[in-house]
């Protein structure tokens, strides 16, 4: 007889992931949005207290660049997720094909 598989738990298992990587995603998403807002503040600050136009072009390129790092860092996170998660499930899959073959 072939050993019953346990789908359930592999689904629950999937989705807590999910569910985890969702919450890790918003803070981080919150935390920038934060110091982006932060940056922004301090370029209108100095704008309004005519600092010198030089100054100005490194805090706009500053808030680009960092704007650009985020934003690849995002991407580079959620291919390892997505990576990570689909070889979980191939490795699940080869586990529950291994236990019901018969010797």
């Amino acid at each position: 007889m072939s050993k019953p598989t346990n789908l359930d738990e592999i689904r629950r298992s999937a989705l807590d992931s999910v569910e985890e990587s969702k919450r890790v995603w918003k803070g981080a998403l919150t935390a920038f949005s934060c110091v982006e807002g932060g940056c922004w503040f301090a370029y209108l600050l100095l704008a309004y207290f005519e600092f010198p136009l030089s100054v100005l072009i490194a805090v706009a390129a500053l808030l680009i660049y960092s704007t650009l790092f985020a934003g690849i860092m995002g991407l580079k996170t959620h291919l390892d997720n997505s990576t990570r998660r689909v070889l979980q499930a191939i490795e699940t899959l080869a586990d529950n094909d291994n236990a019901t073959r018969p010797d």
